[in-house]
């Protein structure tokens, strides 16, 4: 029989780790059996991952392990991670730093075998009590991105449906389905749910990051530059933010302003060679041929020559 420990606390500014006990399962389970069940004596916190807050994910690791009869923690070993490859190490780092009052059988301390799920949330999703729900729903929203990940977006959606309709409260799911919709060309559904995904945990820059670029889609530019800069108050050093916010100054013919995010983008990584191209396009349009040309010539070096000869044509840039 499973055993889960209760305790929930605070991750960074991001997000919130929950890890459930049912303590009515632990009572009969002494009632049939004698042994008491290990006791929580000392925890650690997990980090929620940076990538994690950037990729806009939510999830869980169960872990299987033994409380020795010292109140250690043995044999840990990963039993389901939704989404893999982005909590488990910071929750196998946390559980071995815990440490326990053993179990105790016929009044003698023993081993006890736990699986324990940890909940890495941002603080604003809310999820239910019931434990099963939690997890069938970030299982189907892991399907979800995964079908969005091979451009199956019709399927994504019913998918993530799912896990809405079991967790109405699920911030992630929400993003998914607006990244399929966004995919599929339907913006207003789009808008739709992220604008709820971001009533659900409205610190999450990636959130803010995506209804931008919904926003651009429907050449709102202005509401774009606003979620943009929202997010850069998060997140400062949030690149896909300033070559966005540069995208929607440059179409909206500020040319001053898309120059200053993508000259921010390129101090953050300066060999990207699509904001290269867009900022030399914004000199082009402010009849700066010189910057234009110096934009276009690094973007050629980079492996794209096509806006350099295009201007070398026109006879706009030097040989």
């Amino acid at each position: 029989m499973k055993k889960y420990i209760v305790t929930t606390v605070i991750i960074l500014l991001f997000a919130c780790l929950s890890v459930i006990y049912a303590s009515e399962t632990i009572i009969r389970d002494m009632n049939k059996t004698g042994k008491t069940s290990p006791i929580i004596v000392q925890y650690a916190t997990p980090g929620f991952p940076m990538k994690a807050v950037a990729d806009r994910v939510e999830g869980f690791v169960t872990i299987k392990f033994i409380v020795t009869k010292d109140g250690d923690v043995a044999n840990i070993e990963v039993v389901e991670s939704v989404p893999v490859g982005y909590f488990e190490n910071s929750a196998l780092n946390a559980l071995e730093k815990y440490k326990f009052d053993p179990a105790i059988e016929n009044g003698a301390a023993v081993d006890y075998t736990l699986e324990l799920p940890f909940f890495f949330k941002f603080p604003d999703t809310s999820f239910s009590d019931d434990l099963d729900s939690r997890m069938q729903a970030c299982r189907y929203a892991d399907v979800g991105r995964r079908l969005i990940a091979n451009d199956d977006n019709e399927k994504a959606v019913t998918e993530v449906s799912k896990a809405i309709e079991l967790e109405p409260k699920f911030g992630t799911a929400y993003y998914y389905r607006s990244l399929a919709y966004m995919n599929m060309e339907d913006n207003e559904k789009a808008l739709s749910d992220i604008d709820k995904a971001i009533e659900l945990a409205p610190g999450v820059f990636g959130y803010l990051n995506h209804r931008g670029t919904v926003y651009l889609l429907k050449k709102d530019y202005q509401k774009a530059i606003e979620d943009f800069t929202k997010s850069l108050s998060i997140e400062p050093l949030n690149i896909v933010a300033y070559i966005n916010r540069g995208d929607a100054f440059r179409l909206s013919e500020k040319y001053d302003e898309a120059v200053t995010d993508y000259t921010s983008a390129l101090g953050l990584n300066e060999k990207l060679i699509h904001v290269h191209n867009n900022r030399g396009y914004t000199y082009y349009k402010m009849q700066n041929n010189f910057q234009a040309c110096k934009d276009f010539n690094t973007a050629c070096e980079l492996g794209d020559c096509r806006a350099l000869n295009h201007l070398k044509n026109q006879g706009a840039c030097q040989e």
